[in-house]
């Protein structure tokens, strides 16, 4: 049997801005906008008639003489007058109407008409300025009341909000510093929510699309555009894991909490391996501090026969007792029991699964089975927390306000109940809140997406070159050979996890020891061959070389060739090309007769960035979930035959890496608990891992020789998970890659170009936007400004300087530090639009953060194209899509 298609996964999801363009298009200082582009024009008219000019006048003095040395030197004051951009004297035109001839001379008097009404439009500028700033700050006044921002910010700033009232009711004329200072923190709120689709805010409606030949390439039509609004709210998981693991420490309620034998443990050389995962030192902020331990201990007959006496789910208390009697005191168990928890022969863990949506509920039924305080305290304390959670969905923003404050006060307490550590930034983490288009069917245009396929094929066989996952694996595969012999095979896949660990000195970051763009950089390893890492090396270095070469020409836009793509791509080693890959990229499209995809980022797919909203646009069972039967549908017709997708199971605390089930089997990673009666999960001991030596690759086997895929369907960042974790997932494809490639490129920016600015072109491959235009701005070419107080001579200057370096007058800018790669400031690039003064405040801040650098990036899609059209206006839209490849042969070689 063979295959070779490429297919989009059936189901688009589309991400809006929470506010119509229309709020920004409101806050527009239109007249004095309109006054600032008459003054630049006719500064560009002066600029570029004042040579003409100047050469007439230095004619006419030549011809003066000796004869009139009094005009000679009032026509040398005049050009020298031009020259400069200063206004003409009345004594100066007269004696320049004598002495030029007609054409020079109407061009004068043009020059000086303009010169002469620079004045007047500074004065009435500098008026329609404070007359449109004033009705600017009573629509934001008005905007400060809205109860659609106003239910965001309550999860986003509560320091914010609590400031919001008095900004709202103080009348304008008598605001002061500090509530000017509000009005900018509410000002970047407002403008995000117009003009940003971010994937994990409360301020994004999210709606589930399918793909339509019948609707114009790349339109997004929402059905009915009078839908309302619906949010999901989840509890915190991160806080309630870790009272969890409080709780399972406590030195009174850990003797009744469950018993479990690790299912971690194998034997090997008359060794018991355990593995463990912890959770060691303080929380990171947001998500759990999660890592593992690797242990051995000499194998015994007593050992195994302590440990299968253990019944999976009996308490401390009940396993001393049940296993007391003539052989064994009470003493003797306890002794046992506390050993085989040591060395982690067995669990102590409530095992509550992790893909719980009710964790909160979970955890306060474990605890009511237990009779001695302070369970029946903080049973109190959860039922309290549950209850302003129910309450929290309904609520209005100031009531949300105080649910908030007591949600925290109950976990505070609950926690010192327990002696519990609280992680940092925790009261960040309570609740969850995610909001859709209620009763809506969304549908995209198909068409551009079929325009592209050829050119996104192209790009997704290139973009793994500019990733090490390849090398990583070919690491671990030399180290699988060095230890299994070619054509091996490991009967425990945790037994070449423990055993790689010697191969790599306990390093096992040793696989991912190369920075993104450059594997020169590494330090070399024996166990990958020198002559792939050298090709490797070179098709970067070309690629990076040739698109420098492009940078030099300074044009708009670079049109990538296509045939020099594919003689890249054709150069790869084999270990960078797979029988089947699955890409998703977020986009946005820009209409015309000839559209646009604008692709701004691209990730792995098999559904990892729809995942996180499965529940959201389906419900949490995944058999009704017409999302999560479209990715099972997709992964069979993805994958060959004996080949299967497999989740590797994992919250890690963080709420974005809840979802149901998308994969047709589980990965139960240690403590990772799944739903009891779960279906198709494997544990890790009954994976195999068998060398190919045909295609020197590693295969990862069920015991019914199944291959299996590990996927990660969480968006944690990968290297933020555990060591095994990381190590479990180069077995299959996860992460991100690098779009735009500006990144790359200006890491090997040489020394000479700092202090400079950096211009890239709009990069193209066809309809396919790879990177927009972009300039890199230092810190000292940056305009001067005055975030207290701008004017109108702000708003004239700031728009000077944008015209003298070209830059389009809609931008998104972004403070950053460092040299090369720049780090940014601000998480979030911030839009801009120079026309619009009330914005250009938040120019000022970011311009007053940089380090370094302003990284400023033009606006495509501008707010002007069409967009989504819902029943308060249109509405900034993003899409997120996966193009899925296969190309195999029965046995799951290439086609």
């Amino acid at each position: 049997m063979e295959l070779s298609e490429t297919f989009p996964t059936p189901f688009v999801l589309i991400r809006s801005a929470g506010l119509p363009l229309s709020v920004l298009e409101s806050l527009r200082a239109g007249r004095s906008a309109a006054v600032v582009s008459r003054l630049l024009e006719d500064e560009r008219w002066r600029t570029s008639h004042a040579d003409a000019l100047c050469d007439a006048l230095f004619r006419a003095c030549k011809a003066c003489g000796d004869e009139a040395p009094e005009d000679r030197k009032l026509l040398l004051s005049a050009k020298r007058d031009v020259f400069n951009d200063r206004p003409l004297a009345q004594k100066v035109l007269e004696r320049a109407r004598v002495r030029l001839a007609s054409a020079d001379l109407e061009l004068l008097e043009e020059w000086h008409q303009r010169h002469a009404r620079r004045q007047e439009l500074l004065v009435s500028g500098e008026a329609l300025f404070r007359e449109e700033q004033v009705a600017q700050r009573r629509l934001m006044q008005e905007l400060a009341r809205n109860p659609i921002l106003l239910r965001g910010l309550t999860l986003a700033s509560d320091s914010l909000i609590s400031k919001l009232h008095k900004y709202a009711e103080t009348p304008v004329e008598e605001q002061d510093a500090r509530l000017r200072k509000v009005e900018i923190g509410l000002l970047a709120y407002v403008s995000r929510m117009v003009t940003k689709t971010s994937p994990f805010s409360t301020f994004t409606q999210v709606t589930l699309g399918r793909w339509d030949a019948a609707e114009a390439p790349g339109r997004i039509s929402v059905q009915p555009s009078t839908a309302g609004v619906k949010g999901q709210l989840q509890i915190g998981h991160l806080p309630l894991r870790q009272l969890q693991e409080a709780i399972q420490r406590h030195p009174v309620l850990k003797e009744h909490v469950p018993l479990w034998p690790n299912p971690h443990q194998w034997v090997r050389e008359g060794r018991r391996n355990i593995l463990q995962r912890l959770e060691v030192g303080p929380p990171r902020p947001r998500i759990s501090h999660t890592t593992e331990r690797l242990t051995a201990v000499a194998e015994t007959p007593q050992l195994g026969t302590w440990v299968s006496l253990i019944r999976p789910g009996e308490t401390y208390t009940e396993a001393v007792q049940r296993l007391t009697g003539p052989t064994a005191s009470s003493q003797k168990v306890s002794q046992l029991l506390n050993q085989l928890l040591e060395t982690g022969l067995v669990l102590r863990q409530f095992a509550l699964p992790e893909q719980r949506w009710d964790l909160l509920e979970a955890l306060r039924g474990a605890l009511e089975r237990i009779p001695v305080e302070p369970a029946p305290s903080l049973v109190a304390r959860l039922t309290a927390l549950g209850e302003c959670y129910r309450r929290f969905e309904s609520a209005q923003p100031s009531e949300r306000l105080a649910l908030l404050r007591r949600m925290e006060e109950v976990l505070r307490e609950a926690f010192e109940l327990v002696q519990g550590t609280l992680a940092p930034e925790w009261s960040e983490c309570i609740v969850y809140e995610d909001t859709t288009l209620e009763a809506t069917e969304a549908r995209i245009g198909s068409g551009l997406w079929e325009q592209s396929r050829d050119d996104l094929l192209l790009l997704q066989r290139l973009l793994p070159l500019f990733t090490n996952r390849p090398l990583g694996r070919r690491i671990l595969t030399s180290a699988f050979v060095q230890l299994y012999g070619r054509g091996g095979t490991c009967d425990n896949v945790l037994d070449f996890y423990e055993r790689s660990r010697r191969v790599f000195g306990g390093d096992l970051d040793a696989v991912e020891r190369f920075s993104p763009g450059f594997p020169q950089d590494a330090k070399d390893t024996p166990l990958l061959p020198r002559e792939e890492r050298l090709r490797v090396q070179e098709l970067r270095e070309e690629f990076i070389l040739r698109v420098r070469e492009e940078l030099s020409r300074e044009q708009p836009v670079w049109e990538i060739p296509r045939d020099w793509l594919k003689s890249l791509v054709e150069r790869l080693p084999a270990s960078y090309s797979a029988p089947w890959a699955s890409f998703s990229y977020m986009a946005q499209v820009v209409p015309g007769e000839q559209p646009l995809l604008v692709l701004n980022e691209a990730y792995s797919g098999h559904g990892q960035f729809l995942a996180r909203f499965a529940a959201l646009t389906g419900g949490l069972d995944a058999r009704n979930n017409p999302l999560c039967q479209g990715m099972l549908e997709t992964e069979r017709r993805l994958l060959p035959p004996g080949h299967s997708l497999a989740e590797l199971l994992g919250v890690f605390g963080f709420n974005a890496c809840l979802h149901p089930r998308m994969t047709s089997q589980l990965l139960a990673y240690p403590g990772s608990w799944p739903e009891p009666g779960e279906e198709g999960v494997l544990r890790l001991p009954e994976l195999r891992l068998v060398h190919d030596p045909e295609t020197e690759r590693l295969r990862l086997l069920a015991k019914d020789g199944t291959e299996l895929h590990p996927v990660y369907l969480g968006l944690l960042v990968p290297r933020l998970t555990p060591p095994l974790y990381q190590f479990l997932l180069q077995f299959g494809e996860v992460g991100k890659y690098p779009l735009p490639f500006w990144n790359l490129i200006d890491a090997r920016r040489p020394p000479q170009e700092e202090g400079h600015i950096r211009h890239y072109p709009r990069m193209m491959l066809g309809r396919l936007v790879l990177g927009r235009r972009r300039w890199l701005m230092p810190r000292e070419l940056l305009p001067r400004t005055n975030p207290g107080s701008p004017g109108f001579g702000e708003l004239l200057e700031l728009n000077r300087w944008r015209e003298r370096h070209g830059l389009p007058k809609q931008v998104f800018v972004r403070a950053g530090r460092g040299r090369g790669r720049t780090r940014d400031v601000e998480r979030k690039p911030q839009f801009i639009d120079f026309e619009n003064a009330f914005l250009l405040r938040l120019l000022d801040r970011q311009i007053e953060h940089v380090e370094q650098m302003l990284t400023v990036e033009e606006a495509l899609p501008g707010p002007d194209a069409p967009v989504m059209e819902l029943a308060d206006g249109r509405h900034a839209s993003e899409f997120l899509f996966e193009v899925n490849e296969a190309r195999w042969r029965r046995g799951g070689g290439h086609a």
